[in-house]
Formats: C-alpha cells, structure tokens, sequence
C-alpha cells in the first residue's frame, strides 16, 4: 500500500509540472514512456481550461481563444487546483488576473463578475421576506427593525463596460468593444429563484446595503438618506428601498429589536 500510495503521489506532482519524470514507473511496451505520460499531463490543463471557458465566457471573449489559453495555462501553472471538484477551480483564475496575471485590468475585472455570478447561482437558499412579512410588522416597531440581505448577494465595483459585454453574451448578441466607463459603477449581483441578475446601484441605495449589512436599523437607514434627500422625503426613499430589495429577494429576515 506504501508503494501504491508513493506512486500515487509522484505521478500526481509528475502531471502537475511539479516534479522530475516519471519514466521509471511506466512499462515499456506500446509508446515511449514520456509519450504516455505527457497525454495526462496535457488532458489535466484541456480538462480545467474547458472547465474554465464554460465559467468564463466573457474573459474567453475579451481575450481571444488563444489569449484565453495561455492565460489558463499560465494560471495552472502557477496555481495548481486545490479542490478535487474542478466547480471551484474558477476563483483561482480570478485571484491570478488580479494578483498581477495580465497587464489587461479588464479582464481581472470580467473575471472576477463571471465568477461572481456562478457563486450567486450555487448559494445556498434561504428563507425570503414577503410583504406579508413587512405587513405583519407593527408600526411602532418600524424604526428598530433590521433587515438581514440574503447571502446570495454579490458586490462589485465596476470600471470597464463588464456587465454589457456579459449580457450581450447571455443574450447571444454582438458584445460591445470594451470601454473603461467614465464613472466606476457599483454593481449587485443575486439570484431571484434560479435566474441570476445583476444591475448598477444608486448612490444612496450602495451606502443604505453597507448600513444593513453593518446591522443598521430602519431609523438608521432614515438617518443616513438625509445624506441625500430632504428630510421629509427620506422615510418614503427608505420604505421605497425596503419594497425593491424585498421584490428582488434580497432580504431573508426583518429583525424586530
């Protein structure tokens, strides 16, 4: 069994670059031992660069089909999986593009929002609050609730067109060329049932989701709108709030304090 298991490992690091051949181990008939060998070297990168180009459409369209290969290839290398389940093997893709992996911000930037959207769509579920949940509230407790975002929630703050070249890819259409936006947006990213759905914050609405997630309070949220609106406009700007991120299923708990 010691040998069987040392034999295991060797090959492992053999296919993964990370050790001298392996020629020793492989019988001799049929091809050349480094012939056979380099057929399982070469079928572990096709196997996470095809993964990779299902998760990553987007960067493959921004960087060109050979582009995309060599950046697979350079992220192998230099970051072998970690996970028997090849699923995960995207964030190591993205932590390479933003760790210095191309000279080419946008596409660490695309990178980073396609895997995003995969880590929204495999969330775990969590109870939804309803408006019958915001109905079966009473008033006099409104200012202390607190509402809780559901953890499917991603956030990114975007510098380049990323989300219009990757709708126009979702819808099947002609990408745009990519452009660095003249205003950095922030963007959510969620799940409404099994559809994944991003789109751009408002200002006011990106600082009142730091506060809840900060565990702010409805008054809280009050408070810190007068930062934007007029004082008697700013309850009806948060309940406003309150009603979308409950309409688009942001919100799992409205804690009564």
């Amino acid at each position: 069994m010691n040998a069987l298991l040392d034999l295991q490992r060797r090959f492992q690091a053999h296919v993964l670059g990370s050790a001298p051949p392996l020629a020793d181990a492989v019988d001799p008939p049929g091809a050349d031992a480094s012939t056979r060998l380099r057929i399982y070297v070469d079928a572990y990168r096709l196997r996470l660069i095809d993964v990779l180009g299902n998760d990553f459409p987007g960067l493959r369209w921004l960087a060109g089909d050979d582009g995309f290969d060599r950046l697979c290839r350079a992220c192998i290398e230099a970051r072998p999986s970690q996970h028997f389940n090849l699923r995960w093997y995207g964030a190591a893709l993205a932590d390479f593009l933003e760790s210095g992996g191309s000279e080419r911000p946008e596409l660490a930037e695309m990178a980073r929002f396609e895997w995003n959207l995969t880590l929204v769509f495999d969330a775990r579920d969590e109870p939804i609050v309803t408006e019958a949940d915001v109905a079966a509230l009473a008033p006099e407790h409104w200012p202390a609730m607190q509402p809780r975002s559901h953890g499917a929630i991603r956030r990114q703050r975007c510098r380049w067109n990323t989300a219009a070249i990757r709708a126009a890819i979702d819808r099947g259409a002609a990408p745009p060329v990519a452009q660095r936006l003249d205003l950095a947006e922030e963007r959510i990213i969620w799940r409404r049932r099994r559809d994944v759905r991003h789109r751009a914050l408002e200002v006011d609405e990106a600082a009142a989701l730091d506060a809840i997630g900060d565990g702010a309070t409805f008054g809280d949220l009050c408070e810190l709108l007068c930062g934007w609106h007029a004082q008697e406009q700013v309850a009806l700007r948060a309940a406003a709030l309150l009603r979308r991120w409950i309409a688009e299923q942001w919100l799992t708990a409205l804690l009564a304090v």
